[in-house]
């Protein structure tokens, strides 16, 4: 399968990165796999959208649930750092039945729909858009991919002033 680079400086996209798509951050130079993911974050990637549900969005205006940041997130439920995705349902029933309860397990636990909403408001795979375009992207996503044809991406790149922020094109690229 063709493997797929989002460009982009909004960290609602690390939720889709998996073996077959990346992130390239271009104001921190990172390209975002699940290893980086994990590296930086501490759990895996197919996780990273329950945790920005837990967090919030300032700039989308999405309110994170008081008292949950990540290093308390990772310590109090090591279900996020396993390489299964967890799902708002069974983060909720881990924080319920957890042996040792803390608040952060009761506030979860009193803030499930908040998440619930936070959740499937920030995610990307199932997004509400008409049947026909949704269509038409799939088979972008999934279909193969032309090559690229380099003299019009630098003629993009040059149009739009991408030389600001990836100096070297030729080694990027």
């Amino acid at each position: 399968q063709n493997r797929i680079t989002i460009v982009s400086t909004d960290r609602d996209f690390l939720q889709l990165v998996n073996n077959r798509i990346t992130v390239w951050s271009p104001v921190k130079k990172i390209m975002y796999t699940p290893n980086v993911i994990r590296e930086e974050f501490g759990l895996d990637s197919k996780n990273y959208l329950l945790y920005r549900a837990l967090t919030g969005d300032k700039s989308d205006n999405i309110p994170g649930v008081n008292g949950i940041g990540l290093k308390t997130m990772l310590k109090q439920f090591p279900i996020m750092t396993e390489e299964a995705e967890v799902d708002v349902d069974t983060f909720v029933e881990y924080a319920e039945t957890v042996d040792k309860k803390y608040k952060i397990h009761e506030t979860v636990t009193q803030n499930k729909t908040q998440i619930e909403l936070n959740y499937n408001l920030m995610q990307l795979k199932n997004v509400d858009i008409n049947g026909n375009a949704k269509m038409l992207i799939m088979n972008l996503v999934d279909n193969e991919i032309n090559k690229m044809d380099v003299l019009s991406f630098k003629r993009m790149f040059m149009e739009d002033k991408m030389y600001t922020v990836i100096k070297d094109l030729d080694t990027w690229m």
